[in-house]
């Protein structure tokens, strides 16, 4: 991934210090599961009849999970007029319109049912649309429950007793508006479940960071949706926030992905763009916090603002110090997902460090901020627990040289013409790739879709030889001297016919 900064002391000082302490575990929390499902209208899509004023109803499916806390729906094709989502009690939760793009998803709808109506006019013509999936919660993620309350409460992340407090209840009463930047996010993992974890808008472009481990795919990206302004309430969408949220705004205000930016599995940490043009730019509403690169201190006060188990925004600020000022990396995430679990790998590099602020699971991707307000460490591992240990986060020192417009991967081949007999040889150049920031691409990792093993290296040429029949997809992805990976690889196809003297 390229050279990150090598802080010291001596990483083997630091490994014998986290040899004493709890394993951490990462804080994100799994509060759903994903059914496949066929929900689909008539292709075309019936319409009003003729002379009808206005748009009616022209089809509707009631979907029913029994116990479920939230539905959300995934749309393999979307192309209406209008599509009114509503929830058990009557409350509408989202209205689509037009064509969206394959692999939609929709907002989370609060309650076990979901009443799907298409709206179309007299002179209304589509496809209609298409339900392959749908997410269903299994935890109180709308409640105001503390973990400390629950029977099944994680020995990690709570530093003794849980010191963390409704965000109302701040000892510093301006960390509540500074707070308002913080949101909590629910996604459709890519190897399958509903996941919340926590974020924050870092730009006023409406640039939105959390854990790598989290939402770290364009998949994954598509499917979430941010809660601002979401301090309880019991999660009434449009209904007043609690005595210290903005009550000209919902509670809670939801924002989608626009696009996904880039991750960083060393460094645990993605990049989303939030915003769109019906709900406009969040940090137009919310404000940003700003990055640091100063490096902790032993000792010094934090505080981290965070969606514990996504529920009501809390603070952990009472008691909440650093403890270890640098530490060794652990790896939560894949560069290419996997679909299995995987436990902090240690990273070779010291870009981490300890504090005593309470976390929970689902506090994944908060900001740990220092007395002057400033982001200096992304929460994203608990390893305290009531004998002792500390929870820890990937310094903003070491992420902040890697944010930016990511490179971008493009290659050629010789022959250009993909498509031979067995065995079949191809030269790949990946010359052609680009960081539009002005760096060096210093790094090529080649997959060439045969099983092969990854061919990660520094030469932008390689050779690679196919020996039996197949048809194969190519893939290519860059880093650039400051680490940073093309977000999206490019991809080729490579069509290998059975050996045979003879052409068929």
């Amino acid at each position: 991934m390229g050279d990150m900064p090598r802080f010291l002391p001596p990483l083997l000082l630091v490994a014998s210090i986290i040899g004493l302490l709890p394993r951490p575990l990462t804080a994100q929390v799994r509060v759903g599961e994903i059914v496949e499902v066929a929900i689909e209208t008539p292709h075309p899509f019936p319409h009003a009849p003729q002379g009808a004023a206005g748009r009616s109803v022209v089809w509707s499916h009631t979907l029913h999970h029994p116990g479920a806390t939230f539905l959300k729906l995934h749309f393999a094709l979307l192309d209406a007029q209008e599509v009114v989502l509503t929830d058990g009690t009557g409350r509408v939760h989202e209205v689509l319109r037009g064509r969206k793009e394959a692999d939609f998803w929709s907002r989370s709808v609060h309650g076990d049912t979901v009443l799907i109506e298409l709206h179309a006019d007299a002179n209304a013509r589509g496809f209609g649309f298409s339900i392959d999936q749908y997410g269903y919660g299994t935890e109180p993620l709308f409640t105001d429950a503390l973990q400390s309350e629950l029977p099944d409460t994680p020995p990690r992340s709570v530093c003794g007793t849980n010191d963390a407090t409704g965000i109302c209840e701040a000892i510093v009463p301006e960390r509540i508006r500074l707070s308002d930047a913080v949101g909590r996010l629910l996604f459709a993992g890519d190897c399958g479940g509903m996941f919340a974890c926590t974020g924050f808008l870092f730009s006023p472009d409406g640039k939105f960071m959390t854990n790598g481990h989290c939402a770290n795919s364009p998949r994954e990206s598509r499917s979430m949706e941010v809660w601002f302004n979401y301090l309880g309430g019991g999660g009434k969408d449009g209904a007043a926030a609690p005595e210290c949220g903005l009550l000209d705004r919902p509670n809670p205000d939801v924002f989608r992905a626009k696009r996904f930016l880039q991750k960083h599995c060393d460094l645990d940490f993605a990049v989303h763009l939030l915003g769109d043009a019906a709900t406009g730019n969040p940090a137009d509403m919310y404000g940003y916090l700003p990055l640091s690169d100063r490096l902790p201190s032993s000792a010094e006060p934090v505080w981290v603002p965070q969606h514990p188990r996504g529920q009501g925004k809390a603070i952990a600020e009472e008691h909440a110090l650093v403890s270890t000022p640098l530490l060794a990396g652990l790896r939560f995430c894949h560069e290419q997902q996997r679909c299995r679990f995987s436990p902090g790998q240690p990273t070779g590099v010291t870009s981490e460090f300890g504090y005593t602020a309470d976390t929970e699971p689902g506090s994944s991707g908060a900001p740990v901020l220092d007395a002057n307000n400033q982001v200096i460490g992304l929460h994203h591992a608990g390893g305290c627990s009531a004998l002792g240990g500390e929870n820890q986060g990937v310094l903003m020192a070491a992420i902040l040289p890697m944010l930016g417009d990511t490179p971008e991967a493009r290659f050629t081949t010789t022959p250009t013409r993909r498509n031979g007999r067995a065995p079949f040889s191809l030269t790949f150049d990946g010359s052609a790739s680009r960081d539009p920031n002005g760096g060096m691409i210093r790094e090529y990792r080649w997959d060439f879709g045969d099983g092969s093993p990854l061919l990660t290296g520094p030469e932008a040429t390689v050779f690679h030889l196919y020996a039996a029949k197949g048809t194969y997809r190519v893939f290519l992805w860059v880093a650039n001297e400051k680490g940073q990976t093309s977000v999206k690889p490019a991809t080729k196809q490579v069509i290998v016919r059975k050996a045979s003297p003879e052409e068929p």
